[in-house]
């Protein structure tokens, strides 16, 4: 697979491109990455193939659209530099982490489609690195720069390497998630997320 692909259409915001993700969601989910065809996504979505490649030139291109478009969705509004930039009131800093954690693992676990997604991203990562890549680096914009300016920025919190304290934070998150829903690992490894929550934010800002 190349690893070069071209970013996500500035048509995207288009009733046409959009119907074209839709279309595109419902075969990666009900069929995988590799199974689902563009004739199939073209019927999906109500568009031709010559409409549809008017927009993605090809599968891959229309996969890397969708997770652009998953992770601004559910992660802009968590990791948005707007919001984790403005200054943390004096005292706050344990009580915003507490907050942005939870309303993290929340929106996840109770996102189904979000959830069919990750299993697709993850069940497909091996025949096509290049997607899983793309995924993480996604993430790591999105996410993990943010994450590391807030670390840095609040002097409340006390960390030593923000870096590594965001991927502690979102790794733990992202841990809980995939463990919990992803493999059905509710009953082996069960986990309250409070208390979960509540564990890292004291590793994370003991003195």
């Amino acid at each position: 697979m190349k690893s070069s692909h071209p970013k996500t259409p500035k048509r995207k915001a288009s009733p046409k491109a959009e119907a074209i993700l839709g279309g595109a969601m419902q075969e990666f989910m009900a069929h995988g990455y590799a199974a689902a065809s563009m004739d199939q996504i073209a019927g999906a979505a109500g568009v031709s193939k010559p409409t549809l490649y008017n927009y993605f030139q090809d599968k891959e291109s229309l996969f890397v659209a969708l997770i652009e478009k998953l992770v601004e969705e559910r992660f802009q509004d968590f990791f948005s530099p707007q919001q984790l930039q403005q200054p943390i009131p004096p005292g706050k800093g344990k009580i915003f982490l507490r907050q942005l954690a939870t309303r993290i693992i929340e929106n996840s676990v109770n996102d189904p489609q979000f959830l069919d997604f990750m299993r697709i991203i993850f069940g497909e990562s091996g025949r096509f690195p290049e997607l899983a890549r793309t995924f993480v680096g996604t993430v790591k914009a999105t996410a993990f720069e943010s994450i590391t300016q807030l670390f840095a920025n609040c002097r409340e919190l006390k960390v030593k390497d923000p870096e590594v304290a965001a991927r502690i934070f979102v790794g733990t998150i992202v841990h809980y998630i995939l463990t919990q829903k992803l493999l059905h690992g509710e009953d082996v490894l069960e986990m309250d997320h409070e208390r979960l929550i509540e564990g890292l934010i004291d590793c994370l800002t003991e003195n």
